[in-house]
């Protein structure tokens, strides 16, 4: 049984900008909120764990994972297991003593999510730029009030020779917020300039057939992938510990690391496999979750 190679682990589901990012999963859909959060002895056993059974890749995330004060020792032991450890973040906890003491820890990729260019924006790319062994990679979260940055990030990211993603920013059908800032608010026109405007990142950074899914999505919907990562290449361990194949399956359940053995888990990802790749649930929502990340 072949299983995944991409393990994101959720640290935490509290965020420092929670109230900035109105798009963010938490607040579109707060049931995906949790109080619990796995201690520092067990994700390090979960990291052990993993090397073992052969994933290469692990993914921190949040919530905000510079909230957790045991976050260097977690990279340092991913590090010391030879995982390579993708940390993505806001960055706007980082100072330049952080980045120094994750830099120490053997960081591979910081990946720092932007939703505007401001001026604290700026401060946090310029903190995010001192790293010396870690690589710098962007997640741009496109909305309909940010377009117009397209082509500024595009040229920031190629001058700090760092990786780049759009994603578009995913509100539910419910959510009011979505006629405010979805992307799919936007007019034919728009898009189409919106289209122009992506098409030289998706060339030079070979993104194009994920561009071209976007940029299908908010037209008639009729194109999918030959094969969705998400339960086939990659899986996802929740704050609390509970594993899903995918960020949007949470119907999928697969255990909880916190009781079951992880190879047990992961096999019964891996079932979920042959049934998850055919992306036989794609949608406007699996575009947001764009994770190809320089290295």
């Amino acid at each position: 049984m072949i299983r995944p190679q991409n393990a994101f682990i959720v640290l935490n589901t509290d965020c420092d900008k929670r109230d900035e990012c109105s798009y963010c999963f938490y607040n579109t859909q707060p049931e995906r909120s949790v109080q619990s959060k796995l201690d520092t002895d067990k994700i390090v056993s979960i990291l052990r764990r993993l090397m073992l059974l052969n994933v290469g890749n692990v993914y921190l995330t949040g919530g905000e994972p510079l909230l957790r004060d045991d976050l260097e020792r977690i990279v340092s032991a991913a590090t010391a297991m030879r995982l390579n450890t993708f940390l993505l973040s806001n960055g706007r906890l980082l100072d330049s003593s952080r980045v120094a003491r994750l830099d120490r820890a053997g960081l591979d990729v910081f990946v720092l999510s932007l939703n505007d260019l401001s001026l604290e924006d700026k401060k946090t790319i310029s903190l995010a730029a001192r790293f010396k062994n870690a690589a710098l990679s962007f997640i741009f979260v496109l909305t309909s009030k940010n377009t117009a940055l397209v082509r500024p990030v595009t040229e920031l990211a190629r001058a700090l020779d760092a990786g780049l993603v759009f994603q578009p920013a995913w509100i539910p059908s419910e959510n009011p917020l979505r006629a405010a800032i979805s992307p799919a608010s936007l007019s034919q026109f728009e898009w189409s300039e919106l289209y122009s405007e992506l098409r030289p990142w998706a060339v030079q950074l070979g993104y194009e057939d994920y561009l071209e899914l976007t940029h299908d999505i908010y037209r008639d919907g009729k194109l999918k992938p030959k094969m969705c990562g998400m339960g086939t290449d990659s899986f996802v361990i929740d704050a609390d510990g509970t594993v899903y194949p995918c960020f949007h399956r949470r119907d999928l359940s697969c255990g909880n690391v916190r009781r079951d053995d992880i190879a047990e888990v992961l096999d019964r990802v891996s079932k979920h496999s042959a049934e998850l790749s055919a992306a036989p649930c794609f949608g406007e929502h699996c575009v947001s979750l764009h994770t190809s990340f320089k290295k």
